[in-house]
C-alpha cells in the first residue's frame, strides 16, 4: 500500500512534441486585434519545462506577427 507521494516534478519534458487535448490558448493579436484558438490538441509544446513558467512564442496569420507569451505547466501526481 502506498503511504504518501512528495515532492514536485522539476526539469524539462524530454518529449520533444508534447500534446495536451483539452487545453487552448485563446488569445487576441496585439498587432491586428484578430482573435485566435491555438487548440493544443493538434498544436503542441516543445520540450517543455514543468512547474516553472516557459516562454511560447504565438503567431497570428492574419499580419504575420509573433508575440512572446509565458505559460505554465502543473505537473502533479496524487493519491486517489
Amino acid at each position: 500500500m502506498i503511504k504518501s507521494i512528495e515532492g514536485i516534478p522539476e526539469g524539462t519534458v524530454t518529449e520533444k512534441r508534447v500534446y495536451l487535448p483539452g487545453v487552448k490558448i485563446l488569445w487576441v493579436c496585439k498587432s491586428c486585434g484578430e482573435e485566435h484558438i491555438k487548440d493544443l490538441e493538434n498544436n503542441y509544446l516543445s520540450y517543455p519545462e514543468m512547474n516553472i513558467p516557459f516562454g511560447h512564442t504565438l503567431y497570428c496569420c492574419e499580419c504575420s506577427e509573433e508575440e512572446e507569451v509565458n505559460i505554465l505547466l502543473k505537473v502533479s501526481l496524487e493519491l486517489v
